[in-house]
Order: structure tokens, then C-alpha cells, then sequence
């Protein structure tokens, strides 16, 4: 069972990570970088050893890393008692794990690549 302080300290990392503020802002990031994304360059090896493309990803965690160290310092909490708070949750909480899973899959390369090249296959179908 959480405690008040962590119902908190998770309510206003949820509500970031959710507000409009936040998904226009990775939206726009997304929509800048997307171009670079494309089957041609398709195939693992190629793909997970492209500089361009792995400088590309350290920017988008770069961006959550900003946001959660913020909603953590606003809320008090470090980072290492963030991620105890989660730990403690994670099993028994199913709110607390899809929120940890989520944060996990954005240091995923793969889905990061993933998410990129559909981001811009929408802005082409778009443009039509």
C-alpha cells in the first residue's frame, strides 16, 4: 500500500508525463526528427550501430530525464528515492508498473526507432 507522500510524489509524475505541456513538447521533438528514421536504413546492426540515430535517442531520454528530475525536485524527492518508491509498488501496485514499464521502454532503442519511423510515416500521410 503507498503511502500519502508517494501517491504525491507518483500523482504528479503521471501528471506530467500526461499533460498537454509535456506531450505537445515531445510531439514537436518528434516531429523535428522523424525524417531521419526510414527503412532504408533498416536491418539491426545497421540501425543500433547509426551514430546519428543513437544521438538522436540520448536527446528524447534526455528530454524525460529533464522532466521527471524536475517533478522530482518540486515534489522533494531524489532520484534514488523515486526509483525505491517504485520498487516498493512495482509488484503490488498495477498503476505503479505500467508506469515503470513505460519510463524502462524509453531507453529501449528499438521502440524508440519504432515509435520514430511511425511518427513519420503519420506526417507523410498527412501532407497527402
Amino acid at each position: 500500500m503507498r503511502t500519502p507522500e508517494e501517491d504525491n510524489v507518483l500523482g504528479k509524475m503521471v501528471d506530467c508525463l500526461s499533460g498537454s505541456g509535456f506531450v505537445d513538447q515531445v510531439e514537436s521533438w518528434c516531429g523535428k526528427h522523424c525524417a531521419a528514421f526510414t527503412k532504408e536504413r533498416d536491418g539491426t546492426e545497421a540501425m543500433e550501430c547509426d551514430h546519428d540515430l543513437k544521438a538522436l535517442h540520448g536527446d528524447f531520454c534526455d528530454l524525460y530525464e529533464k522532466m521527471a528530475l524536475g517533478v522530482l525536485q518540486e515534489a522533494g524527492v531524489t532520484l534514488d528515492e523515486f526509483l525505491a518508491i517504485c520498487k516498493r509498488n512495482c509488484g503490488e501496485d498495477m498503476e505503479v508498473q505500467f508506469f515503470v514499464e513505460i519510463l524502462s521502454s524509453i531507453t529501449d532503442f528499438r521502440v524508440f526507432y519504432d515509435m520514430m519511423e511511425r511518427k513519420r510515416c503519420d506526417l507523410a500521410e498527412e501532407a497527402k
